[in-house]
């Protein structure tokens, strides 16, 4: 009757089936027959199907019954009614002689053994199972059998494997767990509620509490258990499994009577084994019916294929590329099927409806759910009449076990609709129902083995759960959050079981088994990710297999590149094979193809918004779309290359290559591969599209080429050594080489496309497209030829090399083509045949006839060849021969077999290196020697490993650099103990390959080798470099024939006369000098300053400035600083009050190295800048404001008086001038600028109290002095000298005073230093402007003594004033420009007066009058003037949304910008805004053209706690410079060819804020933030100095005692020093202080070289109190912070970049930045620092260029620049 029930159950909605299933256990219950343990498999395996079924549920239901049994004494666990069926079984268990644990391994045995036979079993009919397409007969009964004891067998395991561990006794139960929080369950219910299984307490008692709470009861089910109940299953929805037993095995949960952790692990192990085979095999088993199924209306044509079981190829390309797009929306999926159905040829209908949702996820609704809550009879669980679909996990964590049984049974009802395959094939019934019947049976197939994988993928979840139970002792994971009521989590969450030591290798069985079920669960969720409830199930138990369960989204993300390229490749092989053979594709299947390519690609771009479509409504690749980011790196990971994808397994701390699961994990992947591996599939298949073969659009083919320079710059950028870093380029040079000749020279047309000249003008698109298509495959090319491999020819490269030669003339003229010539060069120098190319290139040049002109259109060519040529024999040229003889011997060297001849390997660079453990060599004899811990072996404190085991034995551990001292090595020697104490056992105690040795270290030097040859350069790029460093004896033969040929030809006479001839007649200024090319210097290029002169009486055109010239880098948050306003309520007079409030309050300073000295009140706060804004690593700087802990704090001293503003001596830095109202001061700093070493007063004798006059304007430093100094007041002006200085007071020498009182001094400048006949005295010019607007100056003279020539008082007589020109000036908005000639010794009321040093300007303002700037000859008179800014600025001309109007304050100048042709003068200012009077800064450029001017704003979405509030106001302003990397490595911080001083402009708020802008320095990698330094590598340290004792430390950490901080940061000492603040501080290292102030660069020279160090590294230990240890250290401010971990002591490694070098230098120390610590109520400690320097002659980047070292030893400041000289990348000279 169940089998009829089976054949029954489509048509009776599984009424039969489910009564002869309950009447089946009804009558195997009253039977004579004891039940005595778990069948068998041998004897199973015996059996029907339909007695399998059987079979099982009777041992499921013993075991359960016999565990029931086995927990009597919880006398209060809740039971089903005692029915005479239940006494029956209790009663046959009660007699077995079998107990529960020897029940549950039994059973878990014979479940394995008949997993492992059916998986054999379906093996061996898959190889013939499409031989039964020849029959149209309706499906066999037994086959849906078959399938229900395939779902059931797997769930039987789950229920063995979750018998294993209970929730135990302190566990509240399920209801409580999932029940809201509205009301917490009291203690009389918690009291009742038990363990699973049945552990659900009586419903009268949760109805009573549920009444208590004022709910109600329907239905006999308390509302309580239903809302447990209905989170328990919006859980179970949201993870695929439930968040508690016995899926999610949590601290509460325990081992089942004897069963302990080993055992556990074993049955876990083995269950996972046999789950994941079975898996494999339907998964195989699901694609074969996928096939059968879209190839059943192809049997009549093809029926002898068919029956042979010969699938053809198309049917699986049809469905890889369908698989491959499953996530395109719904209204595109269409529209590829459509396209794919054509290219392929199979029925788009059924292609639709194989990956239709409702039939391949099992969303089709099956019949007899609602017999299933009465099948259950002997394991109830917590059921009731739900109202929704329950889930598996669901039923698992309710306990109802035959529940699920009886689900397995319900696949046999599933039926396609017949109008669904009606739908699909059409057509008459007679003559396609045969067809018709064949469908619905291989459907059918398809739905039942989905139906078995879900199953399998279902006992997997508590399987994986059981074995990281047991891997970790039995220790449980934290309580799900979702189990909870909090918000909801992911089954994701990561346990870390640190003091756990790993319970296995990844090479062992376990690992081996947990590696295959991370395969096979990736791979299914890649081929299922439109099926929901597959993948979430997936990620449900892949997530206990992996430390990390987010890892798990990697391996998806793996096996989704893979499918998308195989299928891909499928199509370009179907198309290249059938242009071989018949070429039988119609243009349409061709169309087709293209579109499919296209949108398969589609899905490696970096999305947009803008996504355009084509005519079929598929999305398309644009010309401007890149790869993205993430897809850029799973590409690279699944092509070799390592440590960019990696996880860890549970029980194991070593990181594995998640790659390693697809490469060694056999037979996982449903499909067949070809021979070739995967690798070379891929990059052959790029390769052939990109050579046009496939007629894509070019900017698809643009797209592919971007993508194959990104895959194999990845892979030359890549830090890792040995095969897996070589294998893309060589499969993509072997790939070329393996390409006909006819191949390619189509993919040479390509490479050689040159636009006509009408095309380049025209902009036309296809010509840019054509145009970056040649420049993407000649970065190919370039790749590959410049990389060397024994077993590549290079023949592709030897045919482009000749074809380009060959037709050179057509090509090498256009401008479009530059870098066709450089890959030509790359290619001659390669192979040997510069010569050729030099006697090509001459020859285009010569004159076509005599007498003619020389070929002008060439000229550029040769000047690309003869910079090639100059930078290759630079490179070649650096080594000595006997180097480069050596260098080519070791790379042509065949492959070694592993020697243990010899203890020690001879490196390239000369240096020896042991084969074996130090131990073997000195035993437990203490050497000196660098030694290491393992944080993951517990090799820590005086406990460690040599610096080979560190590589070999400890690799991918925990690593961490102890020091360099007396030692042995502990691996070595403790070798016996390793295995009993979890740590990995000593590997280097026999002799290691001399191959690992020399992969090992040469891996090391890999970094510093570059850095060299990047310092030798000169002007060559990457791949000159990387062909002079692979083939150094064909570039010197190449070099060798070329300077042959040339003196053969006698070129450089002919060379010399071409190129005076040519730059006679079209001479260029900004061209190179090819006088010097041949040495390989060029010179810089010397650019005029504006001629200001050309500006003068020319009416003001003021523009907006488009370029972005500054940019927001980096705030403070307000009050982060204590700024105020300056005061004026004292003032007695509305007179005096209104001079100041015009006042320009300069409340900050900045000097030569960045550092920021800032008024606060009373006192002047020191602190660092250059940290704040190296920014280089952080996601988004502006928005991420520093507080003021992170403001690199130095120090603070505190003055008598309130601080009106400040001034840094230019000539001697630690000279800083401060004024008041009424007082003024000099204080002198420390040497480490950190406080007040002496501080003078400058004797003022003012009190504004007795006399309105008496304030100070402004205080100034005299031009070229560090001791004179000029004191402006309201009505005379004091010069003070220093040198006069007694008791630390001094008084003026010389005084200047107004001839009457009846006006005031409003504002005054220096003008800067003028010239003198003799030279021996420096003379300058005060200008004055009065509160009438009257101009006076007052000539200041020192003498060659240092003494000014003016002593005692003078008077000043003002009379009319200076006059000055005012033509083409408009002295108020709106007015007309006044006529030529005209003149004005007053605008108005004067407000403000400034100079410009580098343009030469004195600025003039008056109220309500525009700005004008003021031209000055060389005597410092007044020569012209123009208009700079008007006094009203519209909205248009600034780009904001208001106004803005003068007085104008806060000039900065940021020296001279170009803009193409044009040179412009960049200064800063601050003006107020029309609406609301706010400040607002303003950016100008102006020459001798125009003004343009723009805002500068800080960005909307970042300014929120700024202070940006309606009477804030800027009371200062500063520049500073620091260097600054822009191309090469710059993303990484290396320092290359494009290094430069970057500008900053700072502001200071009375909000307390800071805003710093930079300058911007071209565009930016958005993902610059994510491409961090690695971390420090092994081995690095080794190269260092260790000079923690000649370090001088400083900051706020170290408070006023640095020598008492130093000796308890020291290693010997056990103190600690704790942070004076809670909110964390700045501790600074520096090496011992040299000062260089010598005006000669002689001696500036001689001391640099003293400064023979720079510090490169910083090590912090944390740890002695583990509650008091930082959150996070950050080094040098660059946003590379490092997270600390809690409660473990360890040091803490941070080496520094090139460009965190060179930023330290100018700093004069490194910034380190300590974190509030994880309690938030103490201040952090550090337990010690130690700091690494090395030579500065060993950094390739300070060696190169000693104008660097210079310039970083005394830098100048931003205003420094001269008014005329070089023209430099960003403002510093």
């Amino acid at each position: 009757s169940l089998e009829a029930g089976f054949l029954a159950s489509p048509r009776d909605g599984c009424h039969l089936l489910f009564s002869s299933w309950n009447a089946a256990a009804k009558l195997s219950s009253w039977t004579p027959l004891g039940w005595e343990g778990p069948a068998s498999a041998s004897a199973t395996k015996e059996l029907s199907s339909v007695d399998r079924i059987l079979q099982l549920r009777e041992d499921m239901c013993g075991v359960h019954e016999l565990l029931q049994n086995s927990h009597g004494n919880h006398s209060h666990a809740y039971r089903p009614p005692e029915s005479l069926l239940l006494k029956v079984v209790q009663s046959k268990v009660a007699s077995s002689h079998c107990r529960p644990n020897e029940a549950i391994l039994a059973g878990l045995n014979s479940a394995e053994k008949m997993l492992g036979i059916l998986t054999q079993e379906i093996d061996d009919v898959l190889s013939v199972s499409l031989s039964s397409v020849k029959s149209s007969s309706p499906t066999n009964p037994l086959v849906t059998i078959d399938f229900a004891y395939y779902e059931a067998l797997p769930l039987y395991v789950s229920f063995l494997i979750s018998m294993h561990s209970r929730p135990g006794t302190n566990d509240m139960g399920l209801v409580h767990r999932f029940q809201t929080s509205h009301k917490k369950p009291s203690a009389s219910s918690a009291g009742v509620l038990l363990s699973y299984p049945n552990n659900f307490s009586e419903d009268s008692d949760l109805e009573t509490d549920n009444v208590a709470a004022g709910g109600s009861n329907s239905g006999g089910i308390s509302i309580v258990r239903r809302n447990a109940l209905t989170r328990l299953h919006d859980a179970c929805i949201a993870l695929g499994a439930a968040p508690c037993y016995p899926d999610w095995l949590d601290a509460a949960c325990r081992m089942r009577g004897d069963i302990v952790p080993p055992i556990a692990v074993d049955s876990a192990d083995r269950a996972l084994s046999a789950l994941t085979k079975f898996g494999v095999t339907a998964l195989k088993c699901y694609f074969v019916e996928l096939r059968r199924a879209l190839g059943m209306l192809e049997q009549t044509e093809n029926s002898s294929e068919m029956l042979r079981g010969e699938v053809p190829a198309k049917f699986s390309i049809a469905l890889k590329l369908c698989f491959a797009q499953q996530q395109l929306p719904s209204e595109m999926i269409e529209s590829f099927y459509l396209h794919v159905a054509s290219f392929c040829q199979v029925n788009g209908s059924i292609l639709k409806l194989l990956f239709d949702n409702s039939l391949s996820c099992g969303q089709q609704p099956l019949a007899g759910s609602e017999l299933l809550t009465t099948s259950s009879q002997r394991i109830k669980g917590a059921d009731f009449s739900k109202p929704w679909k329950v889930v598996p996990g669901e039923h698992r964590a309710n306990g109802q076990w035959e529940t699920l049984l009886s689900e397995s049974l319900q696949g046999s009802s599933f039926k396609v609709p017949p109008e669904t395959v009606n739908d699909a094939i059409g057509g008459d019934d007679d003559s396609f129902g045969a067809a018709k019947l064949r469908m619905t049976d291989a459907l059918e197939s398809v739905h039942h083995w989905r139906r078995v994988l879900y199953s399998v993928v279902n006992a997997m979840v508590s399987t994986a759960a059981l074995l990281r139970f047991g891997i970790n002792d039995g220790k449980g994971r934290s309580t799900h959050t979702m189990s909870e009521d909090r918000l909801p989590g992911s089954i994701f969450s990561s346990d870390n079981h640190e003091g756990s030591p790993p319970r296995f290798s990844t090479k062992n069985a376990v690992g081996t088994t947990i590696k295959k079920a991370l395969s096979f669960l990736s791979c299914l969720s890649a081929y299922s990710s439109n099926d929901e409830d597959m993948r979430l199930a997936s990620r449900a138990a892949a997530g206990h297999l992996l430390e990390n369960g987010a890892h798990f989204h990697d391996l998806i993300s793996l096996w989704a590149v893979r499918i998308s390229f195989e299928a891909i490749d499928g199509v370009v092989r179907t198309l290249s094979s059938a242009d071989e053979k018949t070429n039988n594709f119609t243009e349409s299947q061709r169309s087709s193809a293209c579109t499919i390519i296209e949108t398969s690609l589609r899905q490696f771009v970096d999305s947009s918004d803008d996504d355009t479509a084509d005519k079929s409504g598929l999305p398309t690749i644009t010309l401007h779309d890149s790869l993205d980011y993430d897809k850029r790196t799973t590409l690279l990971a699944c092509l070799g290359q390592k440590n960019l994808k990696v996880g860890r397994l549970i029980g194991n701390r070593a990181d594995l290559e998640l790659t390693d699961m697809l490469t060694k994990c056999d037979n996982i992947e449903p499909f067949v591969r070809n021979d070739e591996g995967w690798v070379h599939t891929a990059t052959k298949m790029l390769l052939t599209l990109m050579c046009g073969k496939v007629q894509l659009h070019v900017r698809s083919r643009v797209f592919i080429a971007k993508m194959l320079v990104e895959i194999l710059k990845g892979i030359q950028g890549t830090k890792t050594a040995g095969n897996s870093r070589e294998i893309v380029s060589y499969s993509a040079a072997s790939s070329l080489d393996g390409l006909s000749k006819e191949d390619v020279i189509q993919l040479l047309e390509n490479l050689s496309y040159y636009p006509t000249l009408v095309e380049l003008e025209s902009g036309d698109l296809i010509c840019e497209e054509k145009k970056q298509l040649s420049e993407k495959i000649a970065g190919v090319i370039s790749y590959l030829a410049s990389t060397f491999h024994p077993e590549v020819s290079g023949d592709g490269c030897k045919i482009i090399l000749h074809e380009m030669l060959g037709s050179i003339e057509r090509w090498a003229g256009s401008p479009a083509q530059h870098h066709l010539i450089k890959l030509l060069c790359l290619l001659a120098s390669r192979f040997g045949a510069l010569d050729n190319v030099g006697r090509a290139i001459v020859s285009l040049l010569k004159p076509k006839k005599e007498g003619a002109d020389v070929a002008q259109e060439y000229v550029d060519t040769a000047k690309i060849f003869f910079e090639f040529v100059a930078s290759l024999d630079q490179l070649i040229h650096q080594r000595s021969p006997a180097a480069i003889t050596q260098v080519a011997k070791l790379a042509r060297r065949a492959p070694e077999t592993s020697s243990n001849q010899g203890t020690h390997v001879t490196l390239k660079s000369g240096e020896q290196v042991s084969r074996t453990c130090s131990f073997v060599e000195t035993g437990e004899g203490f050497t000196e020697q660098h030694w290491y811990n393992c944080y993951t072996c517990g090799l820590l404190w005086d406990k460690g490993c040599c610096s080979l085991c560190a590589r070999v034995c400890h690799k991918g551990h925990d690593i961490g650099y102890s020091r360099k001292s007396s030692f042995f090595c502990d691996c070595g020697a403790e070798v016996a103990t390793a295995i009993s104490e979890n740590r990995t056992a000593c590997q280097c105690l026999s002799p290691v390959s001399e191959d690992i040795i020399r992969e090992m270290y040469e891996a090391d030097s890999k970094e510093e080798e570059s850095e060299s040859m990047q310092s030798h350069a000169g002007a060559s790029d990457m791949f000159t470099e990387l062909v002079a460093k692979n083939f150094p004896s064909e570039c010197t033969r190449s070099l060798e024939n070329l300077v042959d040929e040339a003196a053969k030809s006698e070129w450089r006479e002919s060379i010399l006369l071409l190129f005076n001839q040519c730059y006679q007649t079209t001479p260029n200024p900004g061209a190179t000098d090819f006088s010097t090319l041949f040495s390989g210097t060029i010179p810089q290029q010397k650019v005029g300053n504006p001629n200001l002169e050309l500006r003068s009486a020319e009416p003001l055109v003021l523009k907006h400035l488009d370029e972005t010239s500054m940019q927001p880098v980096r705030a403070a948050k307000a009050s982060a600083l204590q700024s105020k306003m300056i005061s004026s309520s004292s003032a007695s007079s509305s007179h005096i009050r209104k001079a100041r409030n015009d006042l320009a309050v300069q409340a900050i300073a900045a000097d030569n190295r960045g550092r920021l000295f800032i008024a606060e009140s009373s006192s002047v706060l020191i602190c660092n800048a250059i940290p704040a804004v190296n920014a280089r690593y952080m996601e988004n700087p502006p928005a991420t404001h520093l507080i003021r802990s992170q403001l690199n704090i130095l120090g603070s001293e505190s003055l008598k008086f309130p601080i009106n503003g400040m001034a840094i001596c230019p000539e001697n830095n630690r000279h800083l001038l401060v004024w008041g109202a009424s007082k003024a001061c000099v204080a002198i700093l420390s040497t480490s600028f950190d406080s007040f070493e002496k501080i003078i007063d400058l004797k003022l004798n003012l009190d504004s109290s007795e006399c309105e006059s008496e304030y100070l304007v402004k205080c100034d430093w005299m031009p070229q002095s560090e001791l004179q100094i000029v004191a402006i007041c309201g009505t005379v002006v004091h010069v003070f000298d220093l040198k006069r200085t007694e008791n630390n007071s001094c008084n003026a020498t010389t005084h200047y005073a107004l001839a009457y009182e009846d006006v005031l001094i409003r504002s005054a400048t220096l003008i800067g230093s003028l010239s003198v006949d003799d030279g021996s005295a420096i003379e300058t010019k005060l200008a004055l402007l009065l509160d009438t607007g009257r101009l006076y100056f007052i000539s200041l003279t020192i003498d060659e003594e240092g003494n000014l020539e003016d002593h005692g008082e003078s008077y000043i007589e003002i009379g009319a004033g200076i006059t000055f020109p005012s033509a083409g000036i408009r002295r108020y908005c709106g007015g007309d420009p006044v006529p030529k000639g005209s003149t004005a010794t007053t605008f108005g009321e004067g407000v403000f007066l400034a100079y410009l040093r580098q343009s030469n300007l004195l600025l003039y303002q008056c109220v309500s009058s525009c700005c004008i700037a003021m031209l000055l000859d060389d005597d410092g008179g007044i020569c012209g003037s123009f208009e700079l800014l008007s006094n009203m600025i519209s909205a248009d001309e600034i780009g904001g949304h208001y106004g803005v109007s003068g007085p104008y304050t806060h000039f900065q100048e940021l020296g001279i910008v170009r803009r193409g042709e044009e040179t412009f003068y960049r200064v800063s200012c601050v003006g107020r805004s029309t609406r609301s009077t706010q400040p607002r800064a303003l950016l100008l450029e102006f020459n001798e053209h125009t003004v343009s001017v723009k805002e500068l704003s800080w960005p909307t979405n970042c300014s929120a706690g700024l202070g940006f509030i309606s009477n804030y106001n800027f009371i200062g302003s500063c520049t500073f410079s620091c260097p600054y990397s822009m191309g090469g490595h710059g993303a990484e911080g290396s320092i290359s060819d494009d290094y430069c001083e970057r500008a900053f402009l700072t502001f200071l708020s009375s909000s307390g804020s800071l805003l710093i802008f930079g300058e911007d320095c071209g565009p930016q990698d958005p993902r610059v933030h994510q491409k961090l330094p690695p971390a420090a590598a092994i081995g690095i340290f080794e190269k260092m100095i260790n000079v923690s004792d000649e370090v001088v430390f400083g900051g706020d950490f170290v408070g006023a005692d640095p020598k008492a901080v130093k000796k308890k940061l020291s290693l010997n000492s056990t103190d600690y020093v704790i942070c004076p603040a809670r909110d964390g501080c700045t501790l600074t290292a520096g090496l011992q202080t040299i000062d260089i102030s010598s005006k000669s660069v002689a001696d500036r020279k001689s001391q640099v070289e003293d400064n023979a160090l720079a510090i490169v590294a910083v090590r912090v230990l944390v740890g002695s109190l583990p509650d008091l240890i930082p959150r996070e250290i950050v080094i040098m401010g660059s946003g590379r912070s490092m997270k600390l971990k809690k409660n473990v002591k360890r040091w803490y490694d941070f080496p520094l970049t090139d460009e965190e070098i060179l930023l330290a230098i100018r700093n004069g120390f490194v910034t380190i930045w300590i974190s509030p610590c994880h309690d938030l109520s103490s201040s952090p400690i550090i337990d010690s620092v130690e700091v690494y320097a090395r030579s500065r002659t060993d950094l390739a980047f300070l060696r190169a260029r000693e104008d660097v070292a210079l310039k970083l030893a005394h830098p100048f400041s931003v205003q420094d620049q001269p008014s005329s000289g070089m023209l430099v990348s960003c403002i510093q000279s």
